[in-house]
């Protein structure tokens, strides 16, 4: 029965891999097995055809009995799908009688890998979508950086220690408060690339505002012995108190154990980073020296006498003294400051903190403090600036320990062996 008519032209063919199968009725040389299908095709008679790889075409008219395998020798045979339509018999294969339609094995195999890929370019194509989101998202709250802050009024009046401020005091403190997603974005996630150094209350980083703005990043160490106390009084001092001597706090963040105070950029860091290196030592004249020297003064005058509160710093050091591009220092760090109610002018406490080689004898041995105290360890940085020469770990005698120590007990003549003579006369008052 011929199978093929105006519409099976268009019908494929199933590839059959076979251990045995009749003799096929004719045979042809041809070259290619394109030109082997074309002659199944227009032969209304062929069920079936194979294309042995050379020249040889063979061509099947009947399929009584077809045996499929993988066995060695096993043929390929591709078989004429019929219109099932045209009522076309079925084809026995290995003594079962199936329609030619039932012999698609292949479709599940298409089927499956037409799934797979649809599910994977749907999870492909949401996954751009939500990291596009993301992105999108990520750039939205980094435009609006400088200005995220929520419920800040709320945060600051939660901080403000009634002890040593009165009302007016309170209502001069207004400070943003940044969420911690904003502090990750300005840092880079708190990158060792933008790490500025470490102090003792934990690690300064550079980070920046998407408009170009430089800000540092003091991040608080959790074993640092700086509790809330501490964060509070910075916050809440450096808020309150106004000078040019003074680092500008820009904001702070509190989120679980993390405590962050932003400040303005300093971009020549500390006064130690200069002063005890050899190399950038030598950028620091006399002048330069003079002029950092008298701006502490500054400082410490307008806490001690001319700001409204009365502050004792308790923890002034060079490395505390930051520097901007125009080398004016800038007193930081308020942590351990106390505030001086009415007319006092003294304080004690119990935890003696700070760092030593700086703190009076009166405070490191008995806790006292006063305005004495700071100016005591602003002694000890002039020492430095002039010296060049840290105060703790200098031995120069096996009587003194110290900077600080080995002056005091020598005479000039020895004095003048830490730094030259001629060096007074580089700069004139």
């Amino acid at each position: 029965m011929p199978l093929c008519d105006s519409k099976e032209k268009a019908l494929t063919f199933l590839p059959l891999k076979v251990i045995k199968v009749g003799k096929p009725e004719k045979h042809f040389e041809i070259n290619s097995k394109k030109l082997c299908r074309e002659v199944c095709l227009n032969d209304c008679s062929c069920q079936a055809y194979s294309y042995n790889g050379s020249t040889t075409c063979w061509v099947w008219e009947k399929l009584d009995s077809i045996q499929e395998g993988e066995a060695d020798g096993v043929r390929e045979i591709l078989l004429r799908q019929p219109n099932i339509d045209a009522g076309a018999n079925p084809i026995n294969i290995d003594g079962s009688f199936y329609k030619t339609t039932k012999h698609i094995k292949h479709w599940p195999l298409v089927i499956a890998v037409t799934v797979f890929a649809s599910v994977t370019a749907l999870a492909c194509s949401i996954g751009y979508i939500y990291t596009r989101k993301k992105k999108v998202e990520k750039q939205d709250r980094a435009s609006d950086l400088p200005l995220r802050f929520y419920d800040g009024q709320r945060h600051v009046k939660e901080l403000i220690d009634s002890e040593g401020l009165n009302d007016e005091d309170k209502k001069g403190i207004d400070l943003p408060f940044f969420d911690f997603e904003s502090i990750l974005a300005a840092t880079d996630i708190f990158s060792e690339a933008n790490k500025l150094g470490k102090g003792g209350f934990g690690p300064v980083y550079k980070g920046s505002f998407p408009g170009g703005q430089k800000i540092a990043v003091k991040r608080l160490s959790r074993v640092s012995g700086q509790g809330m106390e501490e964060f509070k009084n910075e916050v809440v001092l450096i808020a309150r108190l106004q000078h040019r001597n003074l680092v500008r706090l820009l904001g702070y963040c509190i989120e679980g154990d993390e405590k962050i105070l932003l400040y303005e950029f300093m971009p020549n860091r500390s006064l130690d980073f200069f002063l005890f290196d050899p190399n950038l030592g030598e950028l620091l004249d006399w002048e330069i020296r003079f002029n950092i020297i008298l701006g502490i003064a500054r400082e410490l005058l307008y806490l001690h006498q001319d700001s409204r509160l009365r502050i004792s710093h308790r923890d002034l050091k060079t490395s505390n003294i930051l520097l901007d591009e125009e080398m004016n220092p800038k007193i930081s760090d308020f942590g351990l400051a106390r505030i001086f109610e009415g007319k006092q002018t003294e304080g004690s406490t119990n935890r003696v903190v700070g760092t030593y080689g700086y703190m009076s004898p009166e405070y490191a041995l008995d806790g006292f403090f006063s305005n004495k105290s700071d100016v005591f360890s602003f002694s000890v940085v002039i020492l430095e600036i002039i010296s060049g020469k840290k105060n703790t770990g200098f031995y120069n005698s096996q009587e003194a320990l110290s900077l600080l120590g080995y002056v005091s007990s020598a005479n000039f003549s020895y004095i003048l062996t830490i730094w030259p003579m001629s060096a007074f006369f580089q700069f004139q008052i």
